[in-house]
């Protein structure tokens, strides 16, 4: 999770629409819509910049981390398979893109790919500019949420090609290892599905952080809702599976 977004494309388009509607249903504020609408492109711009300074920001820090590469060779135990990563989204989210894929990217596997289904107005900025084979990125255009997360999983794993697939989040933090090590850990046991039992959490508003261990007990009254199963959909981040399950 984290905190609110800024403002996006979509939500610019939105407003300027709103405008227009106005001055159409009464021209004498088309001044005042001028203004506005004047207002909003300045506006658009700067926020605009910040998109872009924070994606080249992750990307460079990403590029520019050795541990990836030389991680590569030292996670060989795990047998060498390929890992289709999934991942739902929506346009209102498009600040992640950028960190899911450099999330991606650092994981020490080296046969992987990363399959994106896309909700909103428009598509991603970030991912529709990439240039990378291991990406397929698909922009389905309409309301935001026109397909629940399951559904688009489900989409996801249509275009998967992998032997085994893992979930990713968009604002979630995955470690290079991240990969290897669930993998390692089922070929290990001869299982096919794998999921973490315990998990850093950082709240972006107040900045505080936490761990859960899920195998110890929570307090009251949030413990009583795990037990009747409340939170089995918050655990689906951290899924790895085998495709044929």
């Amino acid at each position: 999770g984290g905190g609110a977004p800024p403002a996006r494309l979509g939500n610019f388009e939105a407003a300027r629409g709103d405008f227009h509607r106005a001055e159409y249903l009464d021209p004498s504020v088309a001044s005042q819509v001028r203004r506005e609408v004047a207002f909003l492109e300045r506006r658009e711009r700067q926020a605009d910049r910040r998109l872009r300074h924070s994606m080249g920001q992750t990307l460079r820090a990403v590029l520019s981390e050795p541990r990836a590469r030389a991680d590569a060779l030292s996670e060989a135990k795990a047998k060498t398979v390929r890992i289709s990563v999934i991942c739902p989204t929506t346009n209102s989210r498009q600040d992640w893109h950028p960190q899911l894929y450099g999330c991606f990217i650092c994981q020490t596997v080296e046969d992987k790919e990363l399959i994106i289904i896309d909700t909103g107005e428009v598509p991603s900025k970030f991912f529709s500019c990439l240039a990378d084979p291991r990406v397929r990125y698909d922009h389905i255009a309409g309301e935001e949420g026109s397909l629940s997360i399951g559904a688009k999983r489900n989409l996801a794993l249509l275009r998967a090609s992998g032997e085994y697939v893992a979930h990713f989040d968009d604002d979630d933090l995955y470690a290079p290892p991240y990969l290897a090590s669930m993998l390692e850990a089922m070929q290990a046991g001869d299982k096919p599905v794998a999921k973490l039992s315990g998990w850093y959490i950082l709240d972006t508003e107040t900045g505080v952080c936490g761990h859960l261990d899920s195998s110890k007990k929570l307090p009251q009254p949030v413990e009583a809702s795990r037990e009747k199963g409340l939170f089995l959909s918050s655990y689906g981040f951290s899924l790895v599976y085998k495709r044929e399950v």
